[in-house]
């Protein structure tokens, strides 16, 4: 019976790795389980490890897996995988590992568990956590068919007699297992046909509805800009962080699109893009704090070298830590002169704009900002307005920058005309604009534009309550009919601090939309004209909240730097890590549950050293009976708390291994010698003399 259970039991494993292999292109681990699980056919050697010990190997079996997923995920560019599939790769892995290790530790006279297959269940959903074809679904329910009738047979096999219990006659089982295996082979032929015509509507509805909350629109950045996408409800994903800043100071706004058409309720970007080298002549101090390539940003003050000298220190830097989601964006300041990233090349456009294109997932990247125009942008009444870039804008993209649609509602013209008439500057045009709007607007999610009508006209005319994106697109057109060149920008305002980190957050709420113009001898200028309810502005946040998005931060640091394959990864990994455990409060606790759990262990096998003192002729006696207990152990008899000496040793006298005799009868000795004879070194040298072959015998290694 013990035979046929592990023959099904390396058939299940050969069939699990099969499908995981095939379906995942994935064959180092399926391979080794398969090999392994056949060696363990042809021997009777399994490991000693007692049954007690098995869950703590099962979860330390588990360490070399969750490491690879949290820092070196299986991510395939070459399948159409589903949602969490690094995950269920990883979890795949592990069942089949923990299945393997099982034949090879199960010994004779035990009960198969039945979480053997409930295992093997959990490797196929992961092998299927895949988008297939008509054949491979085919080939996928052949699989799971024969994992079926495997586990039916697995279970019949693994039954107990019951005393008293009158068998059925064989021909009534066979009926009753084919009948049972035939109705499960049919439900799931048409389960599966079902669930394959109806699959696109599932995934639609599973990504529409539940990671989105069912909302036509979504909180957080996107290189689109449409009115209306923004979501009229809150969602569950807009409090997840998506960007850590260090920095010195607040960040403020980062931006990371800008727009310069306007055309359809839809503003596009027409702007050429370019290549940028890295510059080799960036400040020393820049380079130096930078770890990466340097880029100059365009428009960046360009007679600013590293040979001058009053530059050294004069630098503020953003270190930014963006979510895996925001990884093919960059966000910076309007004031960054400098941006540092890992890759040798990198794509602007004239805005600023960064477009990346082999920056690794969750890889962070940093932004320099000249400390004397921060410091200017701090005192200046216009918000954080500080210009970039101070010189002329060419007639070009001037023209650009002051274009409306030609269709444009000429009733937008009149209240413009309205609007700016007593305006003489640039400057007062801006505050007329951006004043007129708080003076005469409330913000508020999920405006509702009549059907047939245009969303910007009915916005600017009807003056409802409306959202960031309306507010950008109308301060952006007002100002254009007043021949002020700007543009519609996109990104994130970072105003929260993390003090448990030390870094700012940005979350997915904290998506906002705003517009740039171009002030004469001011150059670039932030225009906010949203509302103060409606610009991202930072709430009181749970600490334990804080403690653990902290700790996200650093396992994705630790990522990062494993993720570069160098040695310098490896040497910055170990920093973050000491960092993480002596800098930080969870860093604490785990230093502390690491001391705790080192003196328990220390306790454990130097416990004389803690009780009360003891002559040595005790301690000897002590250390004797320890090393059998542990080698009986091993044999997988424990000497229980309530058992005394003489009652373990009648039960092992009843043992069918033969060194477990000579070890009762030692036991026997043991228990003469110290509670019923004289304790003296003659004794203990003439036990330990009668204990060195038994532990030979038990341990012929």
């Amino acid at each position: 019976m013990q035979q046929r259970q592990l023959w099904i039991a390396v058939s299940l494993i050969l069939v699990e790795a099969g499908v995981f292999a095939y379906f995942t292109d994935t064959w180092t681990i399926p391979v080794c389980a398969v090999l392994l699980s056949l060696g363990a056919l042809l021997t009777d050697f399994r490991l000693p490890l007692v049954p007690q010990r098995r869950f703590v190997a099962a979860m330390a079996l588990a360490i070399p897996f969750t490491i690879q997923w949290a820092f070196a995920p299986y991510e395939p560019s070459h399948l159409r995988t589903f949602i969490l599939y690094s995950l269920a790769h990883a979890g795949g892995q592990y069942g089949l590992a923990l299945q393997t290790a099982y034949v090879w530790t199960r010994r004779n006279g035990e009960l198969w568990s039945a979480a053997f297959p409930v295992c093997g269940v959990c490797v196929l959903m992961a092998a299927g956590d895949v988008q297939t074809n008509h054949l491979q679904n085919i080939i996928f329910q052949a699989f799971v068919l024969a994992f079926v009738i495997l586990t039916a047979v697995y279970f019949s096999w693994a039954r107990i007699a019951l005393p008293h219990h009158r068998p059925r006659p064989w021909g009534g089982r066979l009926m009753l297992s084919g009948l049972a295996v035939g109705l499960t082979c049919a439900a799931s032929i048409v389960g599966s046909q079902l669930l394959e015509r109806s699959w696109s509507t599932i995934e639609r509805i599973y990504t529409e509805w539940m990671l989105t909350g069912g909302q036509e629109g979504a909180a957080g950045f996107s290189r689109q800009a449409r009115l209306g996408s923004i979501s009229d409800r809150p969602g569950a994903l807009d409090q997840v962080p998506v960007l850590r800043v260090y920095s010195k100071e607040e960040p403020g706004y980062l931006r990371g699109a800008a727009f310069d058409r306007y055309r359809g309720s839809n503003w596009l970007n027409d702007a050429p893009r370019f290549d940028l080298a890295s510059d080799p002549q960036a400040p020393v101090d820049v380079r130096q704090a930078a770890e990466f390539p340097v880029f100059r940003l365009p428009g960046a003050m360009s007679e600013m070298t590293a040979s001058d000298s009053t530059l050294r220190r004069s630098w503020q830097m953003l270190d930014v830590w963006p979510a895996g989601t925001l990884s093919d964006a960059v966000f910076v300041p309007l004031e960054a002169n400098w941006v540092a990233l890992g890759q040798q090349t990198l794509t602007v456009d004239p805005h600023g704009i960064v477009y990346p294109e082999e920056l690794l997932p969750q890889a962070n990247y940093r932004s320099f900002v000249s400390q004397a125009q921060h410091d200017a942008a701090a005192g200046s009444s216009m918000i954080p307005t500080q210009g970039h870039g101070v010189g002329q804008l060419d007639v070009e993209t001037r023209t650009r920058l002051i274009a409306v649609p030609e269709d444009l509602d000429p009733r937008l013209r009149e209240l413009a005309n309205t609007i700016l008439k007593d305006c003489e500057t640039d400057e007062q045009k801006v505050f007329a604009i951006s004043g007129w709007f708080h003076k005469n607007y409330h913000y508020e999610l999920g405006m509702q534009v009549p059907a047939g009508h245009d969303p910007l006209v009915h916005f600017l005319l009807r003056r409802p309550p409306a959202h960031c994106e309306y507010f950008s697109t109308g301060t952006a057109i007002l100002l254009r009919l007043g021949q002020v060149p700007c543009r519609y920008v996109t990104g994130f305002v970072s105003t929260e601090y993390n003090y448990l980190g030390g870094y700012w957050l940005a979350r997915n709420k904290d998506a906002h939309a705003w517009v740039e113009a171009w002030l004469p001898g001011r150059g670039w200028v932030v225009v906010e004209s949203t509302p103060a309810a409606g610009i991202p502005h930072s709430n009181p946040s749970v600490q334990t909240r804080h403690l653990w998005d902290d700790m996200v931060l650093r396992v994705q640091m630790l990522r990062s730097q494993l993720m570069r394959g160098t040695w310098r990864g490896l040497w910055h990994a170990a920093k973050i890590i000491l960092a993480m455990l002596f800098t930080t409060p969870h860093g604490w606790l785990m230093l502390c549950g690491l001391v705790i759990w080192g003196i328990v262990l220390f306790r454990r096998h130097f416990q004389f050293s803690f009780g009360p003192r003891l002559d040595p002729v005790t301690i000897q006696y002590r250390m004797l009976l320890r090393d059998l207990d542990r080698a009986v152990a091993k044999q997988d008899e424990v000497r229980q708390p309530h058992e005394t000496l003489h009652q373990f040793a009648t039960r092992l006298e009843q043992s069918q291994v033969e060194p477990l005799h000579a070890a009762a009868h030692w036991y026997r000795s043991y228990a003469e010698s110290r509670y019923q004879g004289q304790s003296t070194p003659d004794e203990v040298i003439n036990l330990r003399t009668k204990l060195k072959p038994i532990l030979t015998a038990l341990h012929p290694s």
